[in-house]
């Protein structure tokens, strides 16, 4: 799989949103949600939950309709259930 160019991609998009000339606020909004987005699913199947879990927060402390969120808000009540899970599981 190509986890490690999709990461590199997303963190270069959200670097290029940091460009007040190159983006006005709807794209610079869009893209940081779908970098955000993106670089939470890597580490999600990176098994890297705590940190897919930072993703997702962010996403969430955006400025988008609830609707919008329920998704988000969906993966992250998974990733925390995970995380949940993971601690409690002796084996870990």
């Amino acid at each position: 799989k190509r986890y490690t160019e999709a990461q590199l991609s997303f963190n270069r998009a959200l670097e290029t949103t940091k460009d007040v000339k190159r983006w006005n606020e709807l794209q610079r909004k869009n893209v940081t949600l779908a970098s955000h987005a993106g670089l939470a699913d890597v580490a999600e199947a990176r098994r890297q939950l705590a940190v897919a879990r930072q993703h997702l927060e962010l996403i969430l402390k955006m400025d988008l309709h609830a609707k919008d969120l329920a998704p988000t808000q969906a993966k992250l009540d998974r990733v925390l259930q995970h995380l949940k899970n993971k601690k409690n599981d002796p084996k870990e």
